[in-house]
């Protein structure tokens, strides 16, 4: 059986001209606006199934949150298509990673671009090789985000990285993914000739990564891994 996507708190608001549903945890001025309808985790191999968030009365004022894209949507020009993954062991500790030359206690998942005519499952697999050294035989997939989470880029951030500025910001699709292999199977030097991005890494509780990824990323940290907690 599917269970859907919970959130605890849900309010309707409207958003730079376009209204949708948003979801925010008390205490935190990140949400979540979703632009298609809500749809439950998707586990492997079972179908899905429609299923509506809960709706209850919180404060305003989301700041930078993350919305919900259907295919339509994060198609479109200004949004980057990429992928997130989160790698769990078998004590349910997640992979998290400080980018190089990352100053304070900053951490991450492994993300990257989908290229041209690539499927996001094979994106996903492809940049968990680059970016730790994981193998496709060191893996199993357990689940996928239906639906397209996408953030913006802060205007200092496309401005620091001008290839970025063409961009709103990035829609990705999210994976889970079961560690099977051991410490010695992970590799941050930069695999498939691609340069190294981490500088250091650690299996960490999702809750700890929540909390310690950069902010403006925080909104679809809180929904990915509150999709993905159910699953293990």
């Amino acid at each position: 059986m599917l269970m859907p996507v919970q959130l605890p708190f849900a309010y309707r608001c409207a958003r730079r001209g376009l209204s949708g549903v948003c979801h925010a945890r008390r205490g935190l001025s990140l949400g979540v606006c979703h632009f298609a309808s809500t749809r439950p985790c998707t586990p492997v191999a079972s179908s899905s199934s429609s299923s509506s968030a809960p709706s209850s009365s919180v404060p305003s004022g989301l700041g930078l949150g993350a919305m919900i894209l259907d295919d339509a949507s994060a198609s479109a020009q200004h949004w980057r298509k990429c992928v997130g993954v989160c790698l769990v062991n078998d004590d349910g500790l997640a992979w998290g990673a400080q980018r190089i030359g990352q100053t304070g206690d900053v951490w991450q998942m492994p993300q990257g671009g989908i290229d041209e005519g690539e499927d996001p499952e094979t994106a996903a697999r492809r940049e968990l090789y680059e970016e730790t050294g994981v193998k496709a035989e060191h893996v199993e997939l357990v689940a996928e985000y239906p639906q397209w989470l996408a953030y913006e880029f802060p205007e200092e951030i496309k401005q620091k990285n001008e290839w970025l500025a063409k961009y709103r910001g990035q829609a990705q699709r999210w994976f889970l993914f079961r560690f099977k292999g051991k410490d010695a199977d992970v590799d941050i030097s930069g695999l498939g000739g691609e340069k190294p991005e981490f500088q250091k890494w650690q299996w960490m509780p999702m809750e700890r990564l929540e909390e310690t990824v950069i902010e403006w990323k925080r909104g679809v940290y809180t929904e990915a891994l509150g999709a993905f907690k159910g699953k293990l």
